[in-house]
């Protein structure tokens, strides 16, 4: 619901006068971001996991045996990826990470980054 509304004032924001058409609102070409969401039943799975992981997520077959270390190590590759793409602006390689920049600073802490 949330999602149509921001479509709709965005619409009205950048319109030129009072009327919207279709082409205004921008949606999506998918079909299934038209679709609207249905839960899904337990125990079932229309995709497998690789197929439904987040987009920039790349999830290895082996399960690691020290899952904590796994995921440090995950997430200190993905912040020294966005130092690096922010030229190490920490404010900015938070904004592309979608965290605070005190999270950031505290996750870097934590994991021994500098």
């Amino acid at each position: 619901m949330r999602e149509l509304e921001n479509i709709l004032e965005r619409a009205l924001a950048l319109t030129p006068g009072g009327e919207l058409e279709p082409q205004d609102l921008a949606l999506p070409e998918d079909d299934e971001a038209l679709a609207p969401a249905t839960p899904e039943p337990p125990g079932t799975s229309p995709a497998a996991p690789a197929q439904r992981q987040a987009p920039g997520v790349e999830v290895e077959r082996e399960v690691p045996t020290d899952l904590e270390a796994y995921l440090g190590s995950v997430e200190r590759e993905a912040i020294s990826a966005a130092l690096a793409r922010t030229g190490h602006n920490r404010t900015a390689a938070a904004q592309l990470l979608g965290i605070s920049f005190r999270q950031m600073r505290y996750r870097m802490r934590r994991l021994g980054l500098k």
